[in-house]
C-alpha cells in the first residue's frame, strides 16, 4: 500500500496556493486612460470621445498621487451617466465593473444595472455616482468630488 509522504502535502499545498493566486489575480478589467486636472481643478472629458451606449474607464491622479479609478457613458439617449469604478460592497476587492450591451456589470458578484441607471445610485452593489457638469461638448469633473471617492481605492 503506497505511504503518503510530507513532501505529496507540500505538493498539493502549493499547487491549491498557487491556483488561488491566479484566479484572484487575474483582472477582467479593461484598461484605463489617466486623467488629471486642470490648473481650473477640473477634469475636462471630450463628449465627442464618448460614443453612445458605451462607457470609458480612466485613472485619475491628484497631484498629491492619489488616484481614483471611474467611468464615464452615454446611455441610449445620449446622457452622460459617471460613477466610480467601484461599490459600498466591493470596494476592497478592487475588481470594479465591466460594460456590456448596455449593462454595467460588477466584476466580483455579476449584479448588474442598466447604464441609463448609473447616475440614480442605489448602493450594495450598485456603482457609487460621480457629481459632474457638462459645459458645451465638455464633461467637467471636480477634483474635490474625485478625491472623495478616495477612501474606495487606497
Amino acid at each position: 500500500m503506497p505511504t503518503f509522504k510530507p513532501l505529496h502535502g507540500v505538493v498539493i499545498v502549493a499547487t491549491v496556493m498557487a491556483a488561488v493566486i491566479l484566479l484572484n489575480g487575474r483582472d477582467d478589467r479593461p484598461p484605463r486612460e489617466r486623467v488629471s486636472s486642470g490648473r481650473d481643478g477640473l477634469v475636462h472629458l471630450k463628449m465627442a470621445e464618448l460614443p453612445m451606449q458605451q462607457i470609458r474607464f480612466y485613472r485619475y491622479l491628484s497631484p498629491a498621487n492619489q488616484e481614483v479609478e471611474f467611468f464615464v457613458g452615454r446611455d441610449e439617449q445620449g446622457a452622460v451617466q459617471a460613477a466610480f469604478d467601484a461599490s459600498e460592497n466591493h470596494f476592497k476587492l478592487h475588481r470594479g465593473y465591466r460594460y456590456e450591451n448596455g449593462w454595467v456589470i460588477d466584476n466580483k458578484c455579476g449584479s448588474s444595472k442598466r447604464l441609463n441607471r448609473v447616475n440614480e445610485g442605489g448602493g450594495g452593489c450598485s456603482p457609487i455616482p460621480l457629481p459632474f457638469r457638462t459645459a458645451g461638448d465638455e464633461v467637467l469633473i471636480a477634483n474635490a468630488d474625485l478625491l472623495q471617492g478616495w477612501r474606495l481605492f487606497r
